[in-house]
Formats: C-alpha cells, structure tokens, sequence
C-alpha cells in the first residue's frame, strides 16, 4: 500500500505543476493564481488523505469510526476553504477547478500505473492440461 500512496504523491505533485504551468501559460493570470490555489489544496487534501488512510487501515476496528469520522470533517473543511477561496477571496473558479483536478488524475494515474506494475510481477498461469 506504500508504494500506491508514494505513486499517487508523485503523479498528484507533477500534474499540479503541469496544470498550472498550462493555466498560467494558455488562459491568464487569473486562471494560473486559481490553479495554483486549487492544487496547493488539492496536494493538501491528498496529505491529510494519505495520513489517514495510513492510520485507517493499521487501526484497530474501536478505532476505525473515530477516523471515518475524522474524514468526514476534512471533506467538509476541503468544501469550506474552496468556497472561502471562490467567494471571498475572489479566486477565479476555472482556474481553481483545473488545479484542484490535479488530485484526481494523479489517483486515476497512480491506480492504473500500480495495477500494471502488479499484474506483470504476478507470474503467468500455466495450463495444467487437466480438464474441469
């Protein structure tokens, strides 16, 4: 499981700083400064994620419903700060949307990078020749 969280901290880093990058470059200041905001909560999102999901599946089963609940309140905090950033602090909204994405391609990408790396290292089934 290590691996995977490592995988998904890389791939999540490096879309981030391609996302931005791209923002900044393809539609303006505005969008960049949002797609920054939006991956630096996105990288934090995934930080607090990873640490407890770590400590999720080490805990014993009484401490299981303390830390679901623990990621029910970061859900809620995630959706708090980003409305705080849009509406408050006038973040521009596609820019922010295009940062924050960061997080799920590197899942999408960390998932499907781990599973082809498993299924080579598993060794290939060999017909036995017996019949069911």
């Amino acid at each position: 499981m290590k691996a995977l969280l490592r995988t998904t901290t890389y791939t999540t880093l490096g879309f981030a700083g391609v996302l931005v990058l791209l923002s900044f470059a393809a539609i303006g200041v505005p969008a960049g400064v949002g797609a920054l905001v939006g991956s630096a909560l996105a990288l934090g999102n995934w930080f607090l994620l990873r640490v407890s999901l770590t400590k999720l599946v080490e805990a014993r089963v009484e401490q299981r419903a303390g830390i679901t609940l623990l990621l029910c309140l970061k859900l809620g905090l995630t959706g708090v700060v980003a409305f705080i950033a849009i509406r408050r602090l006038h973040v521009d909204p596609l820019g922010f949307m295009i940062g924050f994405g960061a997080l799920v391609l590197g899942i999408l990408t960390a998932s499907i990078l781990f599973s082809a790396e498993a299924a080579s290292a598993e060794p290939a089934t060999q017909p036995s020749g017996e019949e069911i």
